[in-house]
Order: C-alpha cells, then structure tokens, then sequence
C-alpha cells in the first residue's frame, strides 16, 4: 500500500501574458474541489502567498485586483475548511514585480531564494509564513520552493528553523537543471521515497531535523510529447490548459523534449495525467518506500487531466491512502 499524496501550485503563470486569477487559480482549483467533494480525497497546495502580498500592495489603487484579491483569499479560506492541507511556496520574484493598471511586470532577475542576501531572504521567509497562517488559521509547516530552486540550501535552512518548517516537497530525483533563470540539481538525490536531512537537501542525514518528500520522477520519451502537442492542435477542448496565461520561456524545451528522453516530475497536468497509474506502478515495482508525490497546477488542468486525475482516485483510492502532509506531521508528533 502506498500513500499518495497530490499536490497543487497554487499560482497564476509568470509568462507573458500572466493569465488572470480567476482563469488560472480560482476557476481550476474549484473544480479540483469538486472532486475533493465527490471523492473524499483532500489535496496539498502550496500557495504562492507573495502574489496575495503584491495584490494586498495594489488593490487601492486598481479596483480589478480588489476583486483579485478576494478571489484568492476567499478560496484558500475554503480550502482549508474542506479539509486541504494549504502550505508554502515561495516564488521571490513578487518582490520585484508590480502591476502597471494593465497587467503584471514580472521581474526575474530574482528568481530564486539565493538571488537575496540572507536578511532579505529571512525577513521575506518570516512575512510570507506569517501571512499564509493568519489567512488559513492553520499551522504552516511544509514547504515547496518556487521553480525547485532551494539549492545551496544553507541559507534556507536557517529560514526552515527560524519558522519551523519541518517538510520539504521540492525535490525530484534526477532533475538537474541550470540556465538563466533556474538552478537545481538532484541527480545524487537518495533511493527513498522519503528521507530526513539537514546540511544538504539532497543528503540524506537520518538524525536531521528536516523531512524531504520527493516528488516522483518518471521518463517521459518523446513519442509522449509527439502525442500531447499533437491532441493539444487536434482537440483543444479537452487539451488546453484552463489557465489564460504562458509560462516562462528560456528557449529549446520543445526542441528537447520531442527529441530525447526528458526526466521530469509525476504530474496531473494536463496529458501528463494519463501517467499516472503507469509511474504509480513503476514506484510500487522500485520497492524503495512508501510514498507517491504528484505535483499540479491549477492553472494547467484541462479538461482531459482532470477526467483522468478523478479516474486515478476512485480506481486507487481502495488500495492505497491518500495523504497530505499534515497528516504525516500530525503522525509524528503523536508518535
């Protein structure tokens, strides 16, 4: 039996165009509480608190992020009254991005928690946490670093013990990346579905006060790319993302992916949700723990995903738990 957690990032896309709140956080994620109703499966989000920041910043001055703001705040207050665990993500970048009257500026220079100076990054750690608990009312203990960019993460463990984050979901194992915007690298990642560690995110340290649950990883060939950009063009009713907005661009990914072997995180994503029960499958085969992360946006549901994902529930829901990650914590503390 595995426990299977599904986890959302709760954000609007930092493309151009940025896509709306409504389009790409509060219309998907409600029908992700649909099925949280219909199934009785509660969901993980990390909910990428410095947007709310940046919309409490401008909703005076521009009445359309007034209704923003609500938006989100009403709905991760639902969130957590369903039963959804709503915890930490941090994209820092909102701290040099504004709203024109128009639309957002995006500024990445700063992608990344280590582009801070370290007073910077733990004033900002400390505002974001608080802000998430007093909008939820619920304990902020876990964590997920915007663009799985938490690497060096001696800077950020201190943030970690300073505000009491205990879990870490950023890692995937094998992922490794680096270009101008984004840096990470989990190719030493342990053989464990989860691990304690302290010194090094990807270092397993069994008297570490930290615990990393990584997201599953799966090998995607490109005959699977060929396939969702080809129903994307073919039916693009069941295909197209519900979010109005484009992710960010750093050229050559489409090039990669149709071309070799891609390693990258389990998703509900999108066509990325037809997966599911095959990289469930292959963790059970590995035999190297207990746990199943998925990871998802709202903003990259379609119409498909979210069929296949409610599928994957109801078809697994009898054999395996389906967790999140208070729940582990809770766990703990009992024992």
């Amino acid at each position: 039996m595995m426990n299977i957690f599904l986890t959302l990032d709760y954000e609007i896309f930092f493309g151009e165009p940025t896509g709306t709140t409504k389009k790409c956080i509060t219309e998907p994620t409600q029908r992700l509480m649909d099925i949280t109703e219909r199934t009785g499966v509660p969901m993980t989000y990390f909910i990428d608190i410095g947007y709310l920041i940046q919309l409490e910043k401008f909703k005076g001055q521009f009445r359309r992020l007034n209704v923003d703001f609500e938006l989100f705040k009403n709905q991760v207050q639902r969130l957590a009254k369903q039963g959804n665990d709503c915890q930490l993500h941090i994209h820092p970048h909102w701290e040099d991005s504004f709203f024109d009257g128009k639309r957002w500026n995006i500024d990445i220079s700063r992608y990344k928690l280590r582009d801070f100076e370290s007073s910077l990054l733990h004033s900002m750690f400390e505002r974001y946490k608080k802000r998430l608990e007093r909008l939820t009312s619920q304990p902020v203990q876990s964590y997920r670093a915007g663009g799985w960019c938490l690497q060096p993460f001696k800077e950020v463990r201190k943030a970690f013990e300073a505000n009491g984050i205990l879990l870490d979901s950023t890692v995937f194992p094998g992922g490794h990346r680096t270009d101008e915007v984004y840096h990470y690298d989990f190719r030493d990642t342990p053989s464990k579905t989860h691990y304690n560690f302290y010194k090094k995110l990807t270092e397993e340290d069994a008297d570490g006060p930290f615990l990393e649950y990584p997201i599953a990883a799966h090998t995607y060939h490109p005959l699977f790319f060929w396939q969702l950009f080809g129903w994307g063009r073919l039916m693009p009713s069941q295909h197209k993302p519900l979010g109005d907005g484009k992710p960010i661009s750093t050229g050559g990914e489409k090039r990669q992916y149709l071309t070799q072997k891609s390693r990258l995180p389990v998703s509900l994503d999108g066509y990325f949700a037809k997966k599911l029960p095959e990289a469930l499958k292959a963790q059970v085969k590995k035999g190297i723990g207990e746990d199943f992360v998925v990871i998802g946006h709202p903003k990259a549901c379609t119409e498909y995903s979210l069929k296949k994902l409610e599928e994957f529930i109801v078809n697994h829901k009898d054999e395996h738990n389906f967790m999140t990650f208070d729940q582990v914590l809770n766990s703990r503390e009992k024992d």
